[in-house]
């Protein structure tokens, strides 16, 4: 979970569940970010049940649906 929760930080702005703000984004400060294997897309573990909160969780979790998985992709 690394790699996502590492563009978040780079592209800063509001947490999707809590709502804290991380800040100004660091983009500019960044000239290549190499992510090697992250789950930048969703885990396909995530896919079966009962995962449903947690690490696949739909809000900040790894689900391929969930709104921080969306939120970093749309950047």
């Amino acid at each position: 979970m690394g790699s996502p929760i590492t563009r978040k930080a780079i592209i800063g702005g509001h947490c999707v569940d809590s709502g804290v703000n991380l800040g100004r984004p660091i983009n500019h400060l960044i000239h290549n970010y190499v992510s090697v294997g992250g789950a930048n897309h969703g885990a396909i573990m995530c896919a079966r049940q009962p995962f449903v909160n947690g690490i696949c969780s739909l809000t900040h979790g790894l689900d391929c649906r969930s709104k921080f998985l969306q939120e970093i992709n749309a950047q």
